[in-house]
Formats: structure tokens, sequence, C-alpha cells
């Protein structure tokens, strides 16, 4: 969960899941988003998923009426470098913020040592997001 103030991106929650309902002792992404509503002015959540994938997973989510007003922008891109290239531009800069040892940062970490094969999913929920910011400013 990402906010942004002037041009600083904050990321204040992260969040692992196996599946979209909890299982067992899995956490599942449903209580988490509900969770994240609960805050002031969170009701979007970016994702680049191909449409039949995004729709398996978040009819589930729309069956429950307390994420009702929760929003989906899809985001895409040419190719990875262009919205990795806006998150070495925040880093940079300072104007990233997140924490150190959590998951955002030491999957960036790991990324940037191997940088080739599949995105982490830390990386690729924040290329989202970034994206997803950069297209869509919040007003």
């Amino acid at each position: 969960m990402c906010g942004v103030r002037r041009s600083h991106v904050f990321v204040f929650a992260e969040h692992e899941f196996m599946a979209i309902k909890q299982v067992g002792e899995h956490p599942g992404l449903e209580v988490w988003l509900r969770d994240m509503t609960l805050l002031p002015g969170v009701a979007k959540f970016y994702h680049r998923d191909p449409k039949d994938t995004h729709r398996q997973y978040s009819v589930p989510l729309f069956a429950d009426a307390r994420l009702a007003a929760v929003y989906f922008p899809k985001v895409s891109w040419a190719d990875e470098y262009q919205p990795l290239q806006s998150v070495w531009e925040l880093v940079a800069s300072g104007n990233l913020n997140y924490s150190r040892g959590g998951l955002v940062y030491n999957d960036l970490q790991r990324y940037n040592v191997h940088n080739q094969g599949p995105l982490p999913p830390g990386v690729h929920a924040l290329l989202c997001v970034v994206t997803g910011l950069t297209r869509f400013p919040p007003r």
C-alpha cells in the first residue's frame, strides 16, 4: 500500500498473501484489503494482470459488500524497464520511502543483485503502484 505526498511515494503497508480468502494460517488478501479500505482515501489498488486472471481473483472480493468501493485500475507498460526507471529515479532522489528490511526493500535488493528472471512480487507491486500514480496522479 502506497501513498503520495508531493513528489514522495510512501510504502506504508506491505502484505504477502497465498490466496484471496484466508486458508488456515495462510493470510488472505481479502482481510488485508478490508483493513486498508478503513483508512481514509484508500480505494485504488493498481494491477497488471491478464483480464481473465484479474476476473478470477477479483470476483470473490466483489462478493464482500465491504469491498464494494474498491477500484482496481489496470496499468500497463511496453517493457519493464520503463517503470523500473521510474522506481530507480524515486530511490536515487530519496523520494521513495519504505522500511528497510520490509518486503519491498528485500525484493528490490534481490532484484538489484540478480537483475534477471521474473520480477519478485514486491517489485512487481511497486512497479504497478508507481506506474498508476504516475499516470493517474491523486487529486
